[in-house]
């Protein structure tokens, strides 16, 4: 139930997050060719800024819901460890001597 309440609840603030950012590029510009006040574009920047902030914490609430779900189901999670196990091949990028180390254990 949660998770379907916050997954709608999060489409709904990525809308209205995607509309303020949308009304505020508008407001840039009246305010650019002088038919918008400093004062209107500040509000707007300011509602586009909570418009984001509130899509952020519901993504977060979301993925609490989701890690609720899975301890509930009998899953384990340590929070601050990787969900994958980590690369201990050197890729193209990543410098042999990095992974010396590792080959001699």
């Amino acid at each position: 139930v949660a998770l379907d309440r916050s997954g709608r609840q999060a489409e709904q603030a990525a809308r209205a997050a995607r509309e303020y950012r949308r009304y505020l590029r508008t407001t840039e510009v009246k305010w650019r060719v002088g038919t918008e006040s400093l004062l209107t574009l500040e509000q707007t920047r300011r509602s586009a800024l909570s418009a984001e902030v509130q899509e952020l914490t519901l993504q977060r609430e979301r993925v609490q819901a989701w890690i609720s779900l899975y301890k509930a189901l009998g899953g384990d999670w340590t929070g601050g460890m990787p969900a994958h196990a980590p690369q201990t091949t050197a890729s193209p990028r990543t410098p042999q001597h990095v992974f010396e180390h590792v080959s001699e254990e």
